[in-house]
């Protein structure tokens, strides 16, 4: 067995555990919830309420930084001033367009990396199919642009 071959079995039996526990641990907090349908509600309801003081709160040392210029509204209560970038968009985007691609591999695993093992080599001979038309796809764009950009 290779490395690869030796990792791929490794990952397969390292998510089949993870998924016993996320499955143990979604159980019990389904009858964990059942049992503290109230308490949960009360969370969301004061959880709610903290958002709204906060935003009021938040209102009212902007006010005042309006007013009176200070960063430092009250304790632990402060003003950040943060840039607040504009452009000129027929100058931005010349900018943003004049881009060098580069590739850099990324290496990928399939969601159902165990299912993918059992995969016939006839699905794998039409990705890599599909790969090499990619790539073709690719390298005629890259002709198509040089050739545009040669005037012809």
């Amino acid at each position: 067995m290779t490395d690869i071959e030796q990792a791929i079995q490794r990952v397969i039996a390292a998510r089949a555990n993870l998924r016993n526990y996320a499955d143990e641990v979604a159980s019990h907090r389904a009858s964990w919830d059942a049992t503290h349908q109230e308490l949960l509600a009360e969370t969301k309801r004061s959880q709610d309420t903290c958002a709204a003081e906060e935003a009021a709160l938040r209102e009212l040392a902007l006010a005042e930084y309006a007013k009176t210029g200070s960063k430092q509204i009250g304790p632990g209560v402060g003003i950040r001033v943060i840039p607040k970038l504009e452009y000129n968009p027929s100058v931005a985007f010349p900018w943003a367009t004049d881009v060098t691609k580069s590739e850099e591999p990324q290496a990928t695993i399939a969601t159902d990396l165990e299912g993918a093992q059992r995969r016939p080599e006839a699905v794998q001979g039409i990705e890599a199919g599909q790969e090499a038309l990619e790539q073709a796809r690719q390298e005629w764009g890259k002709a198509h642009q040089a050739l545009e950009q040669a005037g012809g």
